[in-house]
């Protein structure tokens, strides 16, 4: 009989062997204790088998090209979770002495950075055009979605969103509500950033996780709006292609496939599932001040999908929580 593995007694078997007892304890200690729930985010994994669709040849911005699209959307998002939260990057202290991380505001009003929206946007836009990852360390990246390699060929988002040496093409505004809005300030458990990395993370749709009660151990307070409130901005874009509007339309939801729609997430305690925000379309105007015609735009845009990963875009649509409540803890 041909014997296959390491020498009984030896230094490979019984390092071997300690992994399997160690593995056969984890199992049952998990299986004494109550599972944990689902976890609340979605992979868009980066694939060696597929490359960003990178060109040579984008549109400058020294005037308006004949055949591509200028134009300024003004918008309207309503709050859809029970809570969204964007940091001012300080801190105030409540009458009862709980201190907690202030909303953002513009002089005594709140508002929501333009710089927030067009990061939220440029994610998703980023996800489902397949374009390279420009947020992250290129270790353990395909080479091909290294925002540094190719600085004269850029990807999809690069092209219109901007990088390194190319203004971007697009341009939004500060948001502001659209009524008088009071913040609720709430409790939440601590949040750390993410461990490993298995691709593009994207948190999903669900029931806000808060903590009543007075001040507790691993949690802080933050100042936000509750779900239904409205915000009004603009975006302006220069030199689209209709590919590229359209691929917009669809990482912000404005415009559906099949039936579904993407809905972006803005601002922080995304684990907590705070964020989810829906998108309409007001009003257009052109470069020479002509009203857009809503339905005909949208009608063109039906058929500009071909710089959408139909996968990403599913991944991504159908990203709702299936439980009741985001977890509250460490997960």
């Amino acid at each position: 009989m041909v014997r296959r593995g390491p020498a009984p007694g030896s230094r490979d078997w019984l390092r071997r062997r300690g992994g399997e007892q160690r593995r056969d304890r984890g199992a049952r200690h998990r299986r004494g204790r109550e599972q944990p729930d689902p976890k609340p985010f979605v992979w868009i994994p980066t694939s060696t088998q597929k490359s960003p669709q990178r060109q040579e040849n984008f549109p400058q911005h020294d005037m308006f090209v004949e055949g591509l699209i200028t134009a300024q959307f003004e918008l309207k998002f309503t709050v859809l979770s029970d809570y969204l939260f964007v940091g001012s990057g300080g801190w105030e202290v409540t009458k009862d002495g709980r201190a907690y991380r202030t909303f953002c505001r513009r002089g005594d009003d709140i508002c929501i950075p333009a710089t927030s929206i067009k990061g939220a946007v440029r994610a998703v836009y980023e996800a489902i055009t397949n374009s390279c990852v420009s947020q992250t360390s290129w270790f353990g990246l395909p080479p091909s979605y290294s925002a540094r390699r190719c600085r004269e060929r850029l990807c999809p988002a690069c092209r219109l969103f901007g990088t390194t040496g190319y203004a971007a093409r697009i341009r939004f505004s500060d948001a502001l509500p659209l009524r008088k809005t009071e913040p609720k300030i709430v409790q939440i458990f601590d949040l750390f950033p993410p461990r490993n990395e298995q691709g593009r993370k994207f948190y999903a749709h669900g029931k806000a996780s808060v903590v009543d009660g007075p001040p507790q151990r691993n949690h802080h307070f933050v100042e936000a709006v509750v779900g239904n409130t409205e915000f009004r901005a603009r975006v302006t874009v220069f030199n689209a292609e209709y590919a590229e509007l359209a691929a917009l339309f669809v990482s912000m939801g404005l415009l559906g496939v099949n039936g579904r729609r993407i809905k972006v997430k803005i601002g922080g305690a995304k684990p907590r599932c705070f964020g989810t925000v829906r998108f309409e379309l007001l009003d257009g105007k052109d470069w020479e001040g002509r009203t857009i015609q809503k339905e005909a735009l949208f009608a063109e845009l039906r058929n500009a999908f071909s710089l959408v990963d139909m996968e990403a875009f599913g991944r991504l649509a159908d990203a709702a929580y299936r439980l009741p409540n985001c977890p509250r803890r460490l997960y």
